[in-house]
């Protein structure tokens, strides 16, 4: 327990995987930091010998391994798979489409081989199209600090977004669905077009650099390691009450508990900032400007299911993206994430049996209006269409844990919609919003999943240390 009036130099509001790489770095720097926690949200659920954890997006466990490496991690490392030949040569994730399901592999090769399968007859404009995207590679990193002639002549002109059949030859509606889910299925931004240099960087054909797969839950554990042991500490709490900026810059934090605030010199939300109304008092907002540019298009609902082996239809892969109808809309259980649990991984899922989650979209806006029940529904009928004699495998289908963390602020799973003015190669919520507040998380770059999240995190760390010099 943090006695009240401590001051630190950083406090950070939520405990996402950014922040705990900021919090994790600046800690080894001897800064004095503290986490606060919401005390009743659990990244996890458990029952009957399964063990569920939740994502935002299929790929949310590819990891760059130039990122990987710029994170603090004790000396036994994050435990992370090298992308070796077996990693290249394996699938990403399937997509299912109502007549087709396509193997999405990492090597080249074998791609364009599904590719010349399921389009045999539109594989030229197929392979125009990945021309393309080779081409868009040469275009500027993102995030990079901007030259002067850049300021002065936006490249935003020359990189709008436009539609796959305005620049290329005809590709069917089918091909563009299964595009339209590669990137879904890594970005955390929801698009009706993508410009063609963001594409190229979210769909897995053509990966520039080596890319990992990781255990978050162990990188997570990591970073917690490393925090507490460079003198970081973590604060339980139910709720924050508000954030007092003073003229000088410090900033006081009021907790529900009511034992007076804590006080530093920095405070960053690593949390949605949706989640909070009127955190700094209706008269100096800081949100209320980046709440209206941002704001979730989806929640995502998951739903756990315990199935027996026997049900997993052949050639089936653990991460799968299903679309049953493109011309329905994407909520209603039209469109599920899936994650299969391995076969005999006791940590996951009893013996001989296998845990499923499976994850559904609900329009934010009428998340807190319909009940779930009614989504469930679309979900089963969606899972019966995939697993032939489901019921007759089905151990149960839970919908316990999102009932009961879904209003916790410290929720992170949403789909955001476009925001004004976006420009892919840039942040969209600023990492500094004021002298002394911050945003980390996946408000900053949410157009690049979790290779976004750790972006914001390392940047986050470098801002609030350019700060104290």
């Amino acid at each position: 327990m943090i006695s009240p009036g401590t001051d630190f130099d950083v406090i950070f509001l939520g405990d996402g995987l950014s922040g705990l790489i900021a919090a994790s770095l600046l800690a080894k720097e001897g800064r004095k930091i503290v986490l606060l926690k919401e005390r009743r949200y659990r990244p996890y659920y458990e029952r009957e010998g399964y063990r569920f954890v939740f994502f935002s997006t299929p790929l949310d466990e590819t990891i760059p391994i130039d990122l990987l490496r710029k994170i603090p991690f004790p000396e036994q490392g994050p435990g992370y798979r090298e992308a070796g030949a077996g990693l290249k040569r394996s699938v990403a994730f399937q997509v299912l489409l109502p007549e087709a399901r396509i193997d999405l592999y990492r090597d080249r090769t074998l791609l364009r081989k599904e590719w010349q399968r399921e389009f045999p007859k539109e594989l030229g404009p197929i392979e125009a199209f990945y021309e393309a995207l080779e081409r868009r590679r040469q275009d500027p990193f993102p995030f990079a600090p901007p030259s002067f002639f850049n300021r002065a002549f936006p490249l935003d002109r020359f990189l709008r977004a436009r539609r796959v059949d305005d620049c290329l030859p005809p590709l069917s509606k089918e091909f563009e669905t299964v595009l339209q889910l590669q990137a879904l299925s890594r970005s955390y931004l929801y698009l009706d077009s993508y410009p063609l240099p963001l594409l190229a960087r979210l769909i897995e054909y053509g990966e520039t650099g080596p890319r990992v797969q990781v255990d978050l839950g162990r990188v997570e554990r990591g970073l917690l390691h490393t925090l507490l042991h460079n003198g970081g500490l973590i604060q339980e709490t139910d709720e924050v009450e508000r954030v007092e900026v003073r003229w000088r810059g410090e900033v006081r934090v009021y907790l529900k508990e009511g034992r007076g605030p804590l006080q530093c010199q920095r405070f960053v939300i690593n949390t949605p900032p949706h989640s909070f109304s009127n955190l700094f008092g209706k008269k100096r907002d800081f949100l209320f400007k980046w709440r209206g540019r941002i704001r979730p298009r989806y929640k995502v609902i998951p739903f756990c299911a315990g199935i027996r082996k026997r049900v997993v239809p052949v050639g089936m892969g653990g991460q799968l993206v299903s679309l049953l109808d493109p011309e329905k809309p994407l909520e209603g259980g039209n469109l599920l994430f899936l994650r299969l649990g391995r076969l005999g991984e006791e940590a996951s899922a009893p013996e001989g049996k296998i845990g499923l989650t499976a994850e559904a979209l609900m329009p934010f806006d009428e998340s807190g209006r319909r009940p779930i029940s009614e989504l469930e529904t679309g979900v089963i009928a969606h899972l019966n269409r995939l697993f032939p004699f489901l019921e007759d495998s089905l151990e149960f289908i839970d919908r316990r844990w999102i009932e009961e963390q879904g209003d916790c602020w410290s929720y992170p799973h949403y789909i955001y919609g476009k925001p004004s003015h976006f420009r892919w190669w840039e942040g969209i919520v600023p990492i500094k919003i004021s002298r002394s507040v911050y945003v980390s998380g996946r408000v900053n770059y949410p157009q690049l999943g979790m290779e976004g999240e750790f972006l914001s995190g390392i940047h986050v760390a470098e801002e609030l240390s350019k700060s104290f010099r």
